[in-house]
Parts: C-alpha cells; structure tokens; sequence
C-alpha cells in the first residue's frame, strides 16, 4: 500500500502535464517543404564557392529536441527528426540557393574549404539566437552572435503558422550571409 501511494503523486503531475500539453497546437514543419525565398542576385558574391557545414548545435534551453514554441507557449513548432537537423537542412537548402556547395564532411579536393558551425541559442517564434563560428585551416576563425526577431503572429492559422515560419528561417540565413563581416570572412580566400 505504501508503495502505491508513493507513485499517486506522479501520476496527479503525469496527468496534469498532460493536461496542459493538450491545449498547445502543433505546427508541422517538413525540410522537405521548405523552399528559400532569396534574392540571389543580390548574393551573387557566393555563387561558386564550397563551404563544410557538418551540423547544428542546440543548446536553446527554450526548445525541445523535436520542437520550438511561440513565446506564449500555446503553439509548438515541430519536426522530425529535429530541430537541429531541421536548421541545418534548411540553412543546407539556403546556401545551395545562392550558388554555395554546403557539404557535411571534407570532399577530396575541398579540405581547406572552410567549416561552418552554428550553436543555437535561443529559438521561439518571434526571436532566435545563435552563435557562427566560421573556421578555415591554419587562420583564426570567425565568430559572432545573431539575433533575428520577427513580429508577432497575427493569425492563428496552422498552414499560415507554418509558412510564417518558413519565411523565418529565410530571416536567419539572410542574417547571416548579408553580414558585412561573415561575407568578407567567408568570400576571403
């Protein structure tokens, strides 16, 4: 009986939890449907050039593995098989927009390519956070924080939800790639 009484609590928090889970609205995001909306001729400056991009780091303690959420905690951005593989993939599909070669490891011939690595820091619907670090063999790397806010949602719409956030990730990546600094770093061979 002692035993039992002891697990009653956790099931009171198992079940609560549940309860507050059910009331978020899930926002399905597939790599597969996003499609980079960029200007790439005003990116011309990449075209052509190979960069490593092995993979992205989370480290967002606002995030889950699978999901991000909207800064009200009511919508969960989700994905499979995660959020970091998801950025990566879209940041992927956003270099070879423009014209840049993202690969994941060394190819023959491209060893002094430089390697791209991003951590995230913070990510929700209406703010992400993340840190570059573009490296090159033999020279000192570069580093720099982003921050990319976007306003808040004015519809509550799932499909609408969804692009939203796909137009999102084009805000990311055009934060990087239209920096002053990360362009020289990254154009400077």
């Amino acid at each position: 009986m002692r035993r039992f009484m002891s697990v009653v609590p956790l099931l009171f928090v198992f079940s609560l939890a549940a309860g507050c889970a059910s009331n978020v609205t899930k926002v399905p995001l597939l790599q597969s449907s996003y499609n980079p909306t960029l200007d790439a001729a005003d990116l011309s400056g990449y075209k052509g050039k190979t960069v490593i991009f092995p993979y992205v780091t989370n480290n967002a303690n606002d995030t889950g593995t699978w999901n991000y959420y909207s800064d009200d905690k009511k919508f969960s951005y989700e994905m499979m098989p995660g959020l970091d593989i998801y950025f990566w993939d879209c940041f992927v599909n956003a270099f070879s927009r423009i014209g840049v070669r993202a690969v994941a490891a060394p190819l023959p011939g491209f060893e002094k390519s430089k390697e791209l690595q991003i951590t995230l820091l913070s990510f929700t619907d209406r703010k992400l956070l993340y840190t570059v670090r573009l490296n090159k063999p033999g020279e000192a790397s570069f580093t720099k924080q982003f921050t990319v806010e976007a306003p808040a949602p004015t519809t509550t719409v799932v499909a609408e939800l969804e692009n939203r956030a796909y137009r999102f990730m084009d805000s990311a990546f055009l934060a990087l790639v239209t920096d002053a600094e990360f362009k020289k770093s990254f154009l400077q061979d």
